[in-house]
């Protein structure tokens, strides 16, 4: 799966500078199926390089659990490792309290593994909410009451501006995230160090 588009195409339609040389990965982190997708930026262009699902399943125990999302990892890292750009962002989604403490706790642990795994691969790492992932790469609240859920225009406006055919809720969240870290500005008031 390697999808590329030219930098200034891509920044124009969505109205946001892009960094070269960026590697970026985004989790959107789920209680049974966590997407991740990986955005690499060259000179010139912007590649949408993997996307992979962690499904985890319902009834094994919390232990279990845990185990399951990182060895789902392994693949991602890998890939993730393979690449030498300058800057290495990874993304993840923040969680917060909507359905129950117990997913609450679930996403923490999950989201803690992911920020473990890439802590000494990446030159930043950060969590962000959704709604603020979306509003960062130019995705408005009123754009996303024209539909019946918000993954859903979000699956919309990135099928409009990269024009592909996606279907798939997380993935679509993701990207989005890991668009976010290819962005100038992605998040940080202050850049760190190895980016400044």
């Amino acid at each position: 799966m390697n999808f590329s588009w030219e930098i200034p195409k891509i920044s124009k339609k969505i109205n946001k500078t892009i960094l070269p040389n960026t590697l970026s990965v985004g989790f959107d982190v789920a209680e049974y199926k966590t997407g991740i997708s990986i955005i690499l930026t060259t000179q010139s262009y912007i590649k949408w390089i993997g996307k992979y699902i962690i499904e985890i399943p319902k009834k094994d125990d919390i232990v279990s659990k845990l185990k399951a999302f990182q060895i789902g990892l392994i693949t991602v890292k890998e890939e993730f490792s393979k690449y030498k750009s300058k800057r290495k962002i990874v993304v993840i989604e923040d969680c917060f309290l909507k359905y129950s403490v117990w997913v609450l706790k679930i996403l923490a642990r999950f989201s803690t593994i992911a920020f473990m795994e890439f802590k000494n691969s990446a030159s930043d790492i950060f969590f962000v909410q959704a709604k603020s992932a979306r509003n960062r790469v130019g995705i408005k609240d009123k754009y996303l009451k024209q539909f019946k859920t918000a993954k859903q225009g979000v699956v919309n406006w990135i099928n409009s501006n990269f024009e592909i055919f996606l279907e798939d809720k997380d993935i679509a969240d993701s990207f989005v995230l890991a668009l976010v870290g290819v962005l100038k500005n992605y998040g940080r008031t202050r850049y760190p160090k190895i980016l400044e």
